[in-house]
């Protein structure tokens, strides 16, 4: 069940971009749900892949995520792909690599 108000026994949702001449990645973690999953998209959407440079999706922090969630996050992952990156997904739980690899459905995610 989807909650609009974030667990108190989850971290809260936190999003941010780092980048270097050998690498880009985006840092994804806390809770992503219905009351987060728009400021995820928003901020997923702004992000502005240049260049060839490889992209890193941490998914280390991230503690729970919703399907809607794992939709954006497979929508950038595509995005990047259609760009010419090479991208990998670091971090994810084996929960949240099942999520993403059922909304995929036979396109596996590129996971570490």
């Amino acid at each position: 069940m989807d909650s609009a108000i974030p667990r108190k026994d989850l971290p809260p949702f936190h999003f941010a971009v780092s980048a270097t001449p050998t690498a880009f990645t985006v840092h994804v973690g806390g809770e992503v749900d219905l009351s987060t999953v728009g400021v995820l998209h928003a901020r997923l959407t702004e992000t502005e892949l240049d260049g060839q440079t490889p992209v890193y999706l941490d998914l280390h922090g991230l503690a729970f995520c919703d399907s809607r969630g794992g939709r954006v996050l497979l929508a950038f992952i595509q995005r990047a792909q259609q760009s010419g990156h090479q991208i990998a997904v670091g971090g994810a739980t084996p929960t949240i690599k099942r999520l993403l690899s059922l909304i995929a459905g036979g396109d596996q995610p590129p996971f570490e």
